[in-house]
């Protein structure tokens, strides 16, 4: 899963990267207001479903031709910050999904664990220091004022992955 401004950043593909193939993963991507390009990579993949989760209903034609070029198109109730993701999950559990790896921005993960459903992280840290008041944050969303009020993880690993380091561990909510 990701956001809107990860598929015009980035323009990922959102497919499997495991050693020998595999199946790819149903893609999902939070749209709001069907900004998604229609030549963006992650709708152009061969294997795999993508649906697009949005709050516009206005868009009729574009969630039809969406829709005609076989991509699923949910349009839900919306939030503050856009698709209500309580109401994602509760859609994508009622079509068997299990499992979601969010990678999307700061306002996605934060949406995330706002909700409380994040089970398990993983967190890649590169050796760079950013900062400045208008340096990006890895997870927006409503925060918490106090360190002990921030989410613990248990049973933490740290490995390395080349010059990174992942941070692997499991919420306690």
């Amino acid at each position: 899963m990701v956001g809107i401004g990860t598929v015009l950043r980035d323009d990922p593909s959102l497919t499997t990267r495991l050693d020998g193939g595999g199946r790819s993963p149903l893609r999902v991507i939070l749209d709001s207001r069907l900004r998604v390009p229609s030549d963006a990579r992650v709708l152009a993949q061969p294997d795999g479903a993508v649906l697009i989760a949005t709050t516009d209903m206005s868009s009729a034609d574009r969630v039809r031709g969406l829709r005609d070029a076989g991509i699923d198109v949910a349009v839900l109730p919306g939030s503050d910050d856009g698709v209500d993701l309580g109401e994602l999950m509760r859609v994508l559990g009622e079509r068997a999904v299990t499992s979601v790896l969010i990678e999307g921005g700061p306002r996605v993960l934060g949406s995330a664990f706002d909700l409380h459903v994040v089970d398990k992280v993983v967190a890649m840290v590169a050796p760079r220091v950013l900062g400045g008041s208008e340096a990006p944050t890895a997870v927006a969303g409503r925060g918490v004022s106090q360190l002990d009020a921030a989410v613990p993880l248990r049973d933490v690993e740290v490995d390395a992955s080349g010059p990174d380091v992942v941070i692997t561990g499991y919420c306690v909510w």
